[in-house]
């Protein structure tokens, strides 16, 4: 059984900033994950949890009150149009 999440909304605020040459596909941003969500009926990878991705941030942005992860742009987006159509 696979996981997916809607990232409908995320992906297309990213290919707008991207479009508008805000961000640079092959920069590195920031990126925030949501609270864990838990499976009582099935098991991903061995794991009843997925922790969905929830906002990304400019480089200049001041994250250091927020735990992120770094990721460029293009592989951000690639992951979340992945995740959006697994089912």
């Amino acid at each position: 059984m696979n996981v997916s999440y809607d990232y409908s909304q995320l992906i297309d605020e990213l290919k707008s900033d991207i479009d508008e040459g805000l961000i640079d596909p092959e920069e590195v941003i920031r990126v925030q994950r949501g609270e864990t969500r838990l499976f009582d009926h099935f098991i991903v990878d061995g794991i009843g949890a997925y922790t969905p991705y929830v906002d990304y941030f400019f480089s200049s942005d001041d994250t250091s009150e927020i735990e992120v992860e770094e990721i460029k742009a293009k592989d951000f987006l690639e992951y979340m149009e992945r995740m959006n159509k697994i089912m």
